[in-house]
Parts: C-alpha cells; structure tokens; sequence
C-alpha cells in the first residue's frame, strides 16, 4: 500500500476499464452462477466482426439503460471481441468508460448476431442510430465481471510486494 494524493478517487480517476462477460458451451454444474450456459455454440467469427464496430470513440445511447442518469453516452473503446477459453468462450471489452448497463446490453446483442437473428452490419447500423429500441434485451448478469481497472502512474505503485500486478498504469 502507498499515499494517493487526497483528492484521488477510485472511479474517476481511473483512465481504462476492462469487463469479461463468460459463456459456457459445455454443462458444468459449478460455472452455473460465473457464466451463461449457451446450448449451441453461437458464430463466433460474426459476433467478432460484430464487435468490431464498437472500437472507437462511439455514442453508446443504443447500448444503455434507458433513464440512465448520464450526461453523455460516448465512450471510446479500445477493445472489443470474444475469444475460445476451455469450456466456452469470453468476451472482453476495454473503455475509458461505460454506461450504465452497456456491457450487457452489447453482449445481448451480439449473441443475437451469434444465433443469426441478427447480421453484423445490422449491430453497426443498431450502434450508429443509438437506438436502444433496436438493440436486444441484456445479457444475464452472472457472467459479468469487472476484470480490470487502469490508473495513471503516478496515482499507484508499479506492484504489490508480492510482484503481482493488481492495476495497469498508463502513463
């Protein structure tokens, strides 16, 4: 542990986010409440290109509970795709920032893409009209992890003693 200046704030501060959101594509009783349990393994490579869309400084209105209490919804995302982990599959997205139930909303969506209820280029044209309306329902939240949270430099030590990392800096 180390001194943060005092007006330092955990949320705020923070320059990059990174969610997983986990899907199972095999039965596993103990990954019932870390995962969602997919009975057909969706089109990865159209959810990826999906996905792509979403890299980018975006107005993320489409994506986004409705009431949402925020200013804005633009965030710049720097990653975005889903990626074959044992088991299932993972999908990771990094942002400087995300609204409020964005990144489930985007992972309901794209696994329609996944099913074939929906094509690529209709998730990009869903993005670029911001309409929430278009988009589909969310994402189950049990899959939903925040998995990392990136601070300037000079807000946080370069490791804990033990040498593990437990933040990024950015600087």
């Amino acid at each position: 542990m180390h001194a943060v200046p005092d007006k330092a704030h955990a949320r705020f501060d923070a320059e990059a986010r990174t969610y997983e959101y986990f899907v199972r594509l095999i039965p596993d009783p103990f990954g019932v409440n870390q995962s969602l349990y997919l009975d057909r393994a969706p089109n990865v490579g159209a959810m990826n290109t999906a996905a792509a869309y979403l890299i980018g400084s975006r107005d993320f209105t489409s994506f986004s509970k409705v009431k949402g209490g925020e200013n804005h919804y633009i965030c710049v995302c720097y990653e975005a795709g889903w990626h074959p982990i044992p088991g299932g599959l993972v999908f990771r997205i990094r942002a400087n920032r995300f609204v409020r139930g964005m990144v489930r909303l985007v992972v309901g969506t794209l696994l329609s893409v996944g099913r074939g209820k929906l094509t690529p280029e209709e998730f990009g044209h869903i993005l670029h009209t911001q309409s929430r309306i278009a988009a589909s329902g969310a994402a189950v939240a049990k899959g939903l992890f925040l998995s990392r949270v990136e601070y300037p430099s000079e807000l946080v030590a370069a490791e804990e003693p033990t040498g593990m990392p437990y933040f990024v800096p950015t600087s």
